[in-house]
Formats: C-alpha cells, sequence, structure tokens
C-alpha cells in the first residue's frame, strides 16, 4: 500500500471525520493512504514497550496507530483491550461521530476515551497519564466490505507528563511581563484576545455549518 511522507515542519493534526474517511476507511478497504503519519501498532498483544518506546521518542509525546481490536470469547461483540502490561480503562461514553450529506446526517463512526493503567510489573515506569482516544467505523459503511482488516481501529495516544513545578503560573505571568518590558512587546488586553477568539470560532461554525461533505464521492 502505498502513500506519500509528510513534509519538513509538517505536524499531523487531523480532525475526527478526516481520521475516519481519509484513513481507517482506506485502510480497511486496502487503498492508498494520504500519507504514513499513522503507523501500525498492536496494542494489545504481549508487547507493550513497542508503541511505550514510540510514544516517549515522539516529538509532541503523542502517535496515531492502526490497531486491531480483540473479542472477549467466541462470537461475543464485547472487546478485550487488555495486554500484558496493563488495561485500557474507558473514560467517557462512546460519541458518534456524525457527516452532513444531502441534508441529512449521516454516521460514520465513533470516538471512545480510554485511560491506560499499568500493572505493577510491567518493566518500565510511567511518569503521568497515558491516555487515548479510539476511532471506529460505523457498522453500515463495513457493510459489503470483504477485508481481514474490519476489526481495524485508529488509536491517537498521548503522553502528559506530571508537572514538576507547582508554581508555574505565577513564574509564566512574571516571565511575560518581564520580557515584554525588555523586548517592548506589547501585552495585548484580555479583552481584544477574547474577541479574537470569538471571531475565530464564529468563524468555524459558519465553516461547520456550509460544508455538507458528499458522502457518497467519499466512500467510493
Amino acid at each position: 500500500m502505498e502513500s506519500t511522507r509528510t513534509a519538513v515542519g509538517y505536524r499531523f493534526k487531523p480532525s475526527s471525520i478526516e481520521l475516519l474517511i481519509h484513513y481507517l476507511l482506506k485502510k480497511v478497504k486496502s487503498k492508498p493512504l494520504p500519507c504514513d503519519s499513522i503507523i501500525e501498532c498492536d496494542l494489545y498483544n504481549n508487547n507493550a514497550e513497542e508503541w511505550w518506546e514510540m510514544l516517549k521518542k515522539s516529538e509532541e509525546h503523542d502517535i496515531y496507530c492502526f490497531t486491531k481490536l480483540k473479542k472477549k470469547g467466541h462470537g461475543g461483540s464485547n472487546k478485550d483491550r487488555v495486554s500484558k502490561s496493563g488495561t485500557w480503562k474507558g473514560t467517557q461514553k462512546t460519541k458518534e461521530i456524525y457527516v452532513r450529506s444531502n441534508g441529512h446526517d449521516m454516521q460514520v463512526g465513533s470516538k471512545r476515551a480510554f485511560r491506560f493503567i499499568p500493572k505493577s510489573s510491567i518493566g518500565f515506569e510511567i511518569n503521568g497519564k497515558v491516555l487515548m482516544d479510539e476511532y471506529q467505523l460505523a457498522s453500515d459503511l463495513l457493510h459489503g466490505i470483504e477485508s481481514p482488516d474490519q476489526d481495524y481501529v485508529v488509536s491517537h495516544i498521548k503522553y502528559e507528563k506530571h508537572s514538576t513545578t507547582s508554581a508555574l503560573p505565577a513564574l509564566v505571568s512574571s516571565s511575560v511581563e518581564s520580557i515584554g518590558s525588555v523586548l517592548e512587546i506589547e501585552l495585548v488586553p484580555y479583552t481584544a484576545v477574547k474577541m479574537e477568539m470569538t471571531w475565530a470560532n464564529s468563524c468555524l461554525r459558519t465553516l461547520q455549518q456550509g460544508n455538507e461533505l458528499d458522502a457518497a464521492a467519499l466512500l467510493k
């Protein structure tokens, strides 16, 4: 399967819909991917050090990976998110993801949040929290697809280290004031920043409301 590499300086920050339609659905259909930023990694096998080492080495302490879900027992619908090193525990209910097409909402997948709970004897130390957002295709999109890859999901794993500085807000505030006076930087008032953020959010809502997807073309 061919894909293009990302350019230098590029940051991989896809939306939920982009992950589902342009990456996971293409993966299931064995079609070329837009780029190779999503790695293949089995999160639920007996070797957890693979994804952990990649997560630690990543520039922003986050990785995207394709992984297959394991079923609990034979013929069951429940998934087993347990490995030799720990358990991925759900922290939020499943959120359905929709696109607007031809005036109607169509579900393309779902998203659920998890947190990694390590076992005491895993052989490596996690100084912080390991969180994951799991994206899964809607069953309607998988209907009629003959593929051994239907159990694939996209997992976005993030590593949040514990803070070592308790007085960080006060230090940041004083540092900003000092830098502003030394370098003659104009400190923008909070009201101005709030107005800019309000304007940006308004533009985003307008784009979202007016950006109906051609689902039929995307799902081919």
